[in-house]
């Protein structure tokens, strides 16, 4: 039952590549590679330090139609540059690879620890013609070679297993954050960095969650990958836990909020000294609380729907806070794109504070932040 849609994919993937019938057998001749892994080799290979190792993931058509166990197939191939090391990859097979068809390009973490060798990966995926630019980018936590290999525990293959991941946009119910190859690149280029999905093999199976920052190693926590989300106003799922604490219930009462809907904006402005930036950001989210613990204190004389509002609102507040600190403090990374935002949306401001890259690097560090949130709890049938 698991290997009908992958069957259809795959069928309609050649009948829309097929521009004649004239072209069936060359058709039969292209090897679909369906995720891209890219790795900063670890040793000293034949073109020298520092070169690229791809890994390609075919499906094996013959495994999927059942003719063979196989349902994939792995090519592994280096090279100094991108270019050279795919070149090598098409050189291993008697098919002529095609990238048309790609669902996902995973980096290793030591690719994305080079700064050098990932924006000349970047580059060489900007020059591929064959490559969607919905293409989703993630970061391997390892080496991108484990994680083309691994296997899904549901779907056949990886690619489809990364592909239906996203599709339902679960992003905050997984923690994560959603980046594809157009969106990366102008990421790459403008800031020198972006904000990807983490994905990881566990027992040899992969898994997506959380979030790291490409261009400044930066690792985020939960909760400053909630405060990219809520930013982005893609909170939509997100679950807060909080416990309520007062007068009336010396106890305390846990309760969770799950958010229905939420929506972010940036704004900037000018400080009064007129000699800074002041980043105004707003959050709304909508939901519902459940799952709280019952307690026996009569609380008809307080406003619980208040002081919930209130809690979850804070809880907001600090992941925004959080992700702040390690952008604008630790990492000094422009990685939501602020600098981006000013161009776009303030255009004094930003000839007086970003169009210089030196001006832009005294002033990020130094953004002020006013944060605004407002919760509304639109669903209660789970409070007694």
């Amino acid at each position: 039952m698991k290997t009908l849609p992958l069957k259809l994919i795959l069928i309609s993937t050649i009948i829309l590549s097929l521009p004649s019938c004239s072209d069936a057998s060359e058709i039969e001749n292209r090897g679909l590679v369906i995720v891209l892994g890219i790795d900063k080799s670890s040793k000293i290979g034949d073109y020298g330090e520092n070169n690229f190792v791809v890994t390609a993931l075919l499906p094996d058509v013959s495994g999927i139609s059942g003719n063979s166990e196989n349902k994939k197939s792995i090519i592994t191939a280096e090279g100094e540059t991108l270019t050279t090391a795919i070149s090598n990859a098409d050189r291993k097979t008697s098919k002529s690879l095609y990238y048309g068809h790609a669902k996902a390009v995973v980096f290793g973490n030591s690719l994305l620890n080079d700064p050098e060798m990932l924006k000349e990966a970047t580059d060489a995926l900007e020059r591929n013609r064959n490559l969607s630019r919905r293409l989703t980018i993630l970061a391997a936590d390892g080496n991108a070679e484990d994680i083309v290999n691994s296997d899904p525990t549901e779907e056949s293959l990886l690619g489809i297993y990364i592909t239906n991941f996203f599709k339902d946009n679960t992003n905050a119910a997984n923690l994560t954050v959603s980046q594809n190859l157009e969106d990366f690149i102008s990421n790459i280029r403008t800031n020198g960095n972006a904000i990807l999905p983490i994905i990881t093999s566990e027992d040899g199976a992969p898994k997506i969650g959380g979030a790291y920052v490409a261009g400044a190693d930066g690792w985020l926590f939960d909760s400053q990958t909630r405060g990219v989300l809520w930013i982005r106003g893609l909170g939509k799922s997100a679950v807060l836990q909080a416990e309520i604490i007062a007068d009336e219930l010396p106890n305390g009462v846990k309760v969770t909020f799950t958010t229905a809907k939420s929506n972010g904006k940036v704004r900037f402005t000018e400080n009064s000294d007129n000699n800074g930036l002041v980043c105004r950001i707003n959050v709304t989210a909508e939901g519902s609380v459940s799952e709280y613990s019952l307690f026996e204190e009569d609380v008809s004389s307080i406003d619980l729907l208040e002081i919930l509002e209130t809690k979850f609102e804070d809880i907001i507040a600090d992941d925004i806070i959080s992700l702040a600190d390690c952008l604008l403090g630790e990492t000094k990374t422009d990685a939501l794109s602020f600098r981006e935002m000013l161009r776009k949306f303030n255009w004094n401001l930003y000839k007086k504070y970003a169009e210089n890259d030196e001006d832009w690097k005294d002033a990020f560090p130094n953004i002020e932040l006013e944060i605004y949130t407002d919760v509304r709890i639109t669903n209660t049938g789970a409070v007694k």
